[in-house]
């Protein structure tokens, strides 16, 4: 018995891409306010740090034509996690990683067996 692979277009793969993007710029202007709002020195270091890792890939995704592929984005989603989780929201820290799982889901090739 042989067996058949088709492949099935991933139309909303631009879609997912834009909506990574925006989660990472929001994710920028949270750090940004976080850094603004706390008065702890090493929450501070913590904020910078996210912004830094927020503020790279977007502004590389602005400027670059051909934009990431796919997995890229998701990753910085996890070390977002990471920072949340260092920072002690846990919640938010769940809520990217979640998202980060989902993403890599959402983008990987859909075939048919």
């Amino acid at each position: 018995m042989s067996s058949f692979i088709i492949p099935i277009p991933n139309d909303k793969a631009h879609v997912y891409r834009i909506v990574n993007f925006i989660i990472l710029i929001l994710n920028f202007f949270v750090f940004g306010v976080v850094f603004m709002r706390s008065g702890v020195k090493s929450l501070d270091f913590i904020a910078i740090a996210g912004m830094v890792i927020n503020g790279v890939p977007a502004t590389y995704y602005l400027l670059n034509r051909r934009h990431f592929p796919s997995p890229y984005l998701q990753m910085f989603f996890v070390f977002n996690a990471a920072l949340w989780l260092v920072a002690g929201s846990w919640s938010l820290s769940f809520l990217m990683f979640g998202l980060a799982v989902l993403s890599f889901i959402a983008q990987r090739p859909l075939n048919i067996i």
